[in-house]
């Protein structure tokens, strides 16, 4: 798992700031989580029988949305096809998948779906959004509440940054690795959260509290 090249801050009761660190054993327990939560992501989209897709999850980094995208896991194409997801309730944040505009057709393409290319897209994403985030079930023991997602077309530092989220918000970026049948691509994905936020999810995780598992994710060939 990649590290900040500066340790993020968090506020403190105070009103200063405390440097946010996080134990080499919880580092594990994340970078395991988000490897099951992939696996678990793949497994229940093929399920649907419309995701022909293995994922891993390659590279791994945490960062301060200030330091972001000189620290983050990050594609510096001009334009990246991504969908956004903001989270309501105790993992309250918002999560962003994106890909290379040709890699966003050929996961199009893969998927067998009729109709519209960009609302297949949008879709798409925010299944594999939704089965990433079954990590947060492993830490808190409860689903993450997703709004709807929202499809982007521009560079991923105005995606990011257009979150307008405060400049000590943690950053986890994702390498996520698409294979099949010899094919294969890396979508980006990044999740904001706030630094007390994580550190309590992660604790939680290396305690091995709360339940297991992805998601099940419903947004592919699914109108509702």
């Amino acid at each position: 798992i990649e590290l900040w090249a500066k340790p993020p801050y968090t506020r403190n009761p105070s009103g200063g700031f405390s440097a946010l660190t996080i134990s080499p054993s919880r580092l594990r327990a994340f970078r395991t989580a988000l490897e099951g939560a992939a696996s678990s992501t793949a497994t229940n989209l093929r399920a649907s029988g419309s995701f022909p897709w293995d994922l891993s999850v390659p590279r791994v980094a945490l960062c301060c949305l200030k330091d972001f995208p000189e620290q983050a896991v990050f594609c510096g194409q001009e334009m990246m096809a991504s969908v956004l997801v903001s989270h309501r309730g105790r993992l309250l944040g918002t999560s962003v998948i994106s890909l290379e505009p040709r890699h966003a057709l050929e996961l199009i393409r893969s998927l067998g779906v009729e109709g519209d290319p960009l609302e297949i897209f949008r879709r798409a994403g925010a299944g594999v959004l939704q089965g990433m985030l079954g990590w947060f079930r492993g830490a808190d023991g409860l689903p993450a509440e997703l709004g709807d997602p929202i499809l982007e077309e521009r560079s991923l530092v105005a995606t990011v940054l257009g979150t307008h989220a405060p400049p000590n918000t943690m950053v986890v970026s994702l390498e996520i690795g698409f294979a099949s049948n010899g094919r294969s691509f890396p979508a980006y994905l990044y999740l904001l959260l706030d630094a007390k936020l994580l550190q309590t999810a992660l604790e939680r995780l290396e305690k091995g509290s709360g339940g297991s598992g992805a998601l099940a994710p419903s947004f592919i060939g699914d109108p509702g």
